[in-house]
């Protein structure tokens, strides 16, 4: 599944979800048509589903446009039917909902509007929350209560320990989230372009070439290959070389471990953390890396594989996407909108400015 942020207005976003096994598309929360459509054109996409988390305009505003090309089907909570025109799916709270192969939960979360909802795709661990939740903050309250607000923030709670790998090209990082609050975060001066050097310097090829071959070669299970060397068709702008498959495997294993060893393995900040944190989600900027080496990263992690969660997941600011994933399925328990004035931490603080 491929998630797509497109810039709408001024300061609004739309999220285009693929999911390319079913050739299911979807958009969430489209403030206006045109930039979802010129996406679609140059992605040769036919959009099946408009998938709304409120009424208000900024949100819905390119519905009738795009179910009118597409003859797509909107998707919204049933309580605001009055206010999202022609919801052709309408859904009750804590009830399931198929995209594509993936179950989504849809979770009532009133506070901005009454009939504000999230999407939760159970096993992509993403949640689409609107206005609902930012990154490090939350929307106005203009219909709720700020008891309202507060539960929705905090829904599945029990989920708030978790930890964060992200490999960017350049840079990588790990957080630590206990409680819900961010206790650990270091980052490292090296991404999944190191990889491609190191093949690069020892084997002579271009990243062009490289990324070729990932793309041909399954290294996640060579196995099934039954490759021993590489073909001339991958020496594009090489000199060909007679280069054994086995040994491009061990320089990317031997790349891996190391990266894994610094950030997580043999990391002490971390030496607790099988006790305290059930997942791990590892997310990958380089859509080549994660297609194709995804696996080898998850394997030198050395814990159970249905503790860890492997995602595509392209910085850009779809960073802002994720922290209010992270908050809303996690909960927000040391940091709440303030009830009463004592003893308000700095972001109690900070609320308390515009509420």
């Amino acid at each position: 599944m491929e998630i797509s942020l497109i810039p709408c207005l001024t300061d609004n976003y739309a999220y285009i979800i693929n999911d390319q096994e079913s050739k299911t598309v979807g958009v969430v929360d489209p403030s206006e048509s045109t930039p979802v459509i010129d996406f679609l054109k140059k992605k040769e996409l036919k959009l099946n589903y408009i998938l709304n988390t409120h009424h208000h305009f900024d949100h819905i505003g390119g519905n009738s446009d795009l179910k009118k090309i597409y003859n797509a089907k909107i998707v919204g909570f049933s309580g605001d039917k009055h206010r999202i025109p022609n919801i052709d799916i309408p859904l009750e709270n804590n009830s399931n909902w198929v995209f594509g192969k993936s179950k989504v939960r849809i979770l009532h979360i009133p506070g901005h509007t009454l009939g504000h909802i999230c999407f939760f795709f159970e096993k992509e661990k993403i949640a689409f929350t609107g206005d609902t939740l930012f990154s490090l903050g939350c929307g106005r309250i203009f219909e709720g209560t700020y008891q309202q607000m507060l539960s929705s923030i905090n829904k599945n709670k029990d989920l708030k320990n978790f930890a964060i790998i992200h490999f960017d090209s350049e840079l990588s990082s790990i957080s630590l989230y206990e409680d819900s609050s961010l206790t650990f975060l270091k980052t490292f001066p090296f991404g999944t372009n190191s990889i491609y050097r190191d093949i690069t310097q020892l084997c002579l090829l271009k990243k062009d070439e490289i990324k070729l071959i990932f793309n041909e070669l399954n290294f996640n299970n060579l196995q099934k290959e039954r490759v021993k060397y590489l073909d001339r068709k991958f020496f594009i702008k090489s000199d060909f070389t007679k280069l054994s498959v086995n040994h491009l495997k061990s320089i990317i294993d031997a790349r891996i471990e190391e990266m894994i060893d610094y950030i997580f393995s043999k990391n002490k900040n971390l030496n607790y953390l099988n006790s305290k944190v059930p997942l791990i989600y590892v997310f990958f900027e380089d859509k080549c890396v994660f297609n194709n080496l995804g696996d080898l990263f998850k394997n030198s992690l050395n814990i159970e594989q249905n503790k860890i969660l492997s995602k595509l997941f392209p910085l850009d600011d779809s960073s802002a996407l994720l922290g209010a994933a992270e908050l809303i399925l996690k909960g927000w328990h040391k940091e709440a909108i303030p009830f009463t004035s004592k003893k308000k931490s700095v972001i109690s603080g900070f609320f308390s400015r515009f509420f």
